[in-house]
């Protein structure tokens, strides 16, 4: 449809407290709405992270990214890593 881009998109800011799981508060959010969900930028710090990897299955394949968070995060000194977090994702500052 022409003149109808960003027509379907609701905007949200999630606040994450210190000590608060960053990854359930996103995933809450998708689940109260029951839509699709993706986040376009976020600040804070993070005190604890636990990233995964993808494993082939039994059968060769890969497993479904869907339902997943994966996130980029930076160092104090630059340094960026990333990968799909396999566990908790705390925030050790106010967060958004």
């Amino acid at each position: 449809m022409p003149g109808s881009a960003g027509v379907g998109f609701t905007p949200h800011v999630v606040h994450v407290a210190i000590g608060e799981d960053i990854s359930a508060k996103v995933i809450a959010l998708s689940q109260v709405h029951a839509r699709a969900l993706c986040v376009l930028s976020g600040f804070g710090s993070v005190s604890a992270v636990t990233l995964g990897s993808l494993l082939p299955t039994e059968n060769g394949s890969i497993r479904d990214r869907a339902g997943g968070i994966s996130v980029m995060l930076s160092s104090p000194e630059g340094r960026v890593f990333g990968g799909r977090v396999a566990g908790q994702l705390i925030a050790s500052a106010p967060t958004k």
